[in-house]
Parts: C-alpha cells; structure tokens; sequence
C-alpha cells in the first residue's frame, strides 16, 4: 500500500494541476493515476507491472507523471519514459514535461538519453582529418550503407572541429545546423560493440559520454524504445541508469513487441557475413607481419586464418540447408515458421557446429584485442622500422574489436 502523505502528494499534484489549466478532473486519467501508483507504490510488489489502455484525449502522459515521478523520488528511482518515435519524444521533453512541472508544483529535472551513434567519435574525426584513407571499420553489412565523397564530407569535418571548439555544438547529430549525409555520419560516428571506452584519448571531451554524465542528475530521462531494448540486452545499466534503480514506462506500448523481436531475434545475413569474414581474413593477413615484428603471439595468425575459411565453408553450407526450406518459386524474400516450432535434427546439429566454430573465432578474436590494446599502450615506446607502412594501433584495436562484434 502507498503511504498517506505519498497519496496526499499524488492527489495535490493532480488537484493543482488541474485547476492551474482549468480542466475538468477526467474519470479514466483519475482511475490510471490510481493505477500507476498501486503498482510502483507497494514496495513488495514483484514485479511492478502495469498495463493501461486509453483512448486518445484520456491524458495518459500527465496521468504517468504526476502517479510516478513523487513514488520514484520516494524509492530512490528515476523514471525512464520510453516511446516509439521521436516526434513523442520531443513532445513530452519541449512540451508535456514542462507543461506538468509549471502547473503541478511538482520539480524534477528531466534528460534526453540518445544512443552513440547519435553523436560524434571524436576518434574517427581525428583519424578522417589526418587523411586516413582507409575506413576505420570493415563493416558488418557492406550493403547497408553507401560510402560518401571524401572531397565533399572533408569541409564538413573542418567545420564540425571549429564548431567544437568554440563551443557552438555540442557534438549532437540531431543539434547540427543542418543535415548531415548518412554516410558523412557513418565516417565519424561509433556504437558500443567499436569504442574502446575510457582507453579513448579524447574521452574526456567525448560528446557521448558527457551526456551520459548528465543522465546521473536527471529524475527523468527521455528515450526511445530501442534504446531501453538495447541497453537491457548489454546487461543494463550500459548506456542507460542500472535497471534496478529506475521505473520504466513505455508509452506507446502497442509497439514494443515488434521492437523486442527487434531487438533479441537473432539474424543471419549469408552473403554478407561471408564477406565480412574474407574482409577480416585479408586485414589479419596484411597486418600479421607487422604485429609480430612487435612481439605478437604468430601463433595466433593460423589459428584465425583456419577459422575465417572453415566459418566461410559452413556459412554457405547453412544457407544451402535454410534455401531448401523454401518452395522453388520463392526468389525474393520470404518468410518460413518451423512446424510446431521444432527445428529438425539434421539442422539443429549443422547448426551447433557452426555456433561452436564462432565461438572459437570470438575467443581468438578477443586474444587479439587484448593483444593490440597492450600493443596499442606500448606503440609509443618502439619505433616505426624505416620504410615500413605505418599501422595505426587505435585502428587495429577498432577492427579487432569490430570482429569480435561480430563473432
């Protein structure tokens, strides 16, 4: 049960507001308000779960905000009110919140939390202005995305370091004054599985991080669906507040079923991790000489090498017993549900096989990010042989740790 002075806070909060805008006290907003708070007041509740369907102009926003925010500030919690869309996102953030806080007699301080890729890499950028030539990745799906004109993205790159510098952006894509290309972001934007973190020598001015920062004082954060999916699959706690420490809402809740498919489906791209797999191959043989000149382990390299042309094998090998699964007419994509959800034997050993030889690649791919991190802490210490091409360490710990991403 939700103590007294919490239901009086509650119901002072609602009264207030209310009167502040002159409307009516609405039954349906009242019976959610009352809703929300029997399931996040009661401490001994487990779990907390409420579910609220209400037509539109029923006021759920301000229902949710007025129940949750004084019990979460009681419990110690933050509330993360998660969307669909981005246009709901600025709504609540720029119009909703404000709204509610203004006319309540309620204070709390709200955040929008964004994703990496939603921010520039400081990294990248330095590496695109030093004319690094080669893209800092080896992508996951090539055909995902088409590479900009360098001559044409470089200008942008020199105006986002002055903006930087001065202090008129703060690193945030959506805060650009004006649009950027896809490919321009790409070039100089990361996400979790590549940034290597608090080893990053710009990540004290890291744009990402310090919004981060900004979360810890918020009583509110502001995201979107994906975001919480993405964070909850890491563990929680990576990009958003630990989960044990926040009550989530998620609104437009009609949606999060598809996005949790989304999210924790696994997917199997044949032709582009068989690429993926001969990208790696190449940059492990034409990095290989020059890593073990400084004192990587060679018996690593035809460890790897076995492993890309094994995985290659049993990657078309699976895609030929997934095809047959399929009507002959069928040419384009297509969709096939297993009987009863039973996957037959002959294709559930294929494919223990082949998730075990990918966990062999992911083993011996994190041996070579440990490798190339104490490589890259050293790489100022042993000097560049003469005449021999430069290998950029931060670079090879990004691609090492793009393939083990990726396994």
């Amino acid at each position: 049960m939700i103590d007294e002075a919490l239901q009086d806070e509650i119901r002072v909060a609602y009264q207030t507001l209310t009167e502040a805008l002159k409307l009516n006290p609405r039954w349906g907003q009242r019976q959610m308000i009352a809703e929300v708070a029997n399931a996040l007041g009661d401490p001994e509740a487990d779990p907390p779960i409420a579910v609220v369907e209400a037509g539109t102009g029923t006021g759920k926003t301000v229902a949710y905000l007025v129940a949750a925010l004084p019990i979460a500030r009681k419990r110690g919690k933050k509330v993360v009110v998660a969307s669909a869309t981005i246009a709901l996102q600025e709504q609540l953030l720029f119009r909703d919140l404000p709204d509610v806080m203004r006319n309540s007699g309620l204070e709390y301080e709200a955040a929008l939390a964004k994703g990496r890729g939603r921010y520039i890499c400081l990294l990248k950028l330095d590496h695109q202005l030093s004319e690094q030539v080669i893209d800092p990745v080896i992508p996951l799906y090539p055909d995902e995305f088409a590479a900009p004109d360098r001559a044409l993205a470089g200008p942008i790159f020199d105006e986002m370091v002055g903006a930087l510098g001065s202090g008129r952006w703060d690193g945030d894509f959506d805060s650009w004054p004006g649009s950027l290309d896809a490919g321009v972001k790409r070039l100089v934007s990361t996400e979790q599985s590549q940034c290597i973190g608090r080893r990053c020598p710009h990540v004290s001015q890291c744009s990402f991080f310090r919004a981060r920062e900004g979360l810890e004082n918020a009583d509110i954060v502001v995201t979107n669906h994906d975001l919480v999916l993405s964070d909850l699959r890491l563990g929680g706690g990576v990009i958003l507040p630990a989960p044990e420490d926040c009550f989530y809402i998620f609104d437009e809740g009609h949606q999060l079923p598809s996005k949790c498919l989304n999210h924790f489906a696994l997917r199997f791209h044949s032709g582009a991790t068989v690429q993926g797999l001969r990208d790696s191959g190449r940059w492990v043989e034409s990095s290989s000489a020059g890593w073990i000149k400084r004192g990587l382990d060679e018996r690593i390299m035809p460890t790897l090498t076995a492993l890309f042309e094994d995985l290659i094998e049993r990657t078309l090998q699976i895609s030929e017993t997934f095809w047959a699964l399929f009507p002959d007419e069928v040419v384009e994509r297509a969709e096939y549900r297993l009987p009863h959800g039973r996957v037959p034997a002959a294709l559930a050993e294929q494919a223990a096989l082949f998730l075990a030889q990918w966990e062999k690649l992911h083993r011996e791919a994190s041996r070579l990010e440990a490798m190339l991190e104490n490589r890259t802490s050293e790489a100022a210490l042993v000097p560049e042989a003469q005449g021999e091409p430069v290998s950029d360490p931060d670079l090879d710990l990004i691609n090492a740790q793009g393939m083990v991403a990726r396994a």
